[in-house]
Parts: C-alpha cells; sequence; structure tokens
C-alpha cells in the first residue's frame, strides 16, 4: 500500500489508520465485525480505495485495525 501510495504526489502521508474498538469481553461474529467495517469505511469515504482489515484479540478488549489508501481507488 504504501509503495504505491507514495506514486500521488497529492499525499504526503498516504496510509490512514482507525480502529474499531468493542468493550471488553465482547466478542463479534466474523460477519458482525466484517459489516462494522465496511460501514466505518464507507462512513469515512473509503470505501472506492484500496483498505485492509485484519481482527485480533490478543489485549483484553476485541479490535479490528483498519489501513486505508485514500489516494488510490
Amino acid at each position: 500500500m504504501r509503495a504505491v501510495g507514495f506514486e500521488n504526489p497529492r499525499f504526503t502521508d498516504p496510509v490512514y489508520h482507525d480502529q474499531l474498538s468493542w468493550r471488553p469481553g465482547e466478542r463479534p461474529s466474523r460477519a458482525q465485525w466484517e459489516e462494522a467495517a465496511r460501514k466505518t469505511i464507507q462512513d469515512l469515504g473509503f470505501g472506492e480505495h484500496q483498505f485492509l482489515v485484519v481482527a485480533h484479540d490478543e489485549w483484553e478488549h476485541f479490535h479490528v485495525p483498519c489501513a486505508h489508501q485514500p489516494g488510490l481507488p
């Protein structure tokens, strides 16, 4: 992602990061966290751009970090 993003001169930091987090003890199904990630990506305006979503539960709360490349479709 980052290598391709540097091809676009409009962006100095071509990768945007955010994270979805659930309360400790909550564990959404894969369908639930994927839908939450898709909705968030759309709401942020990144739905037509490259993105990477990975779910983790090694902390005390379940979370889904997201990386978006807003400069490229």
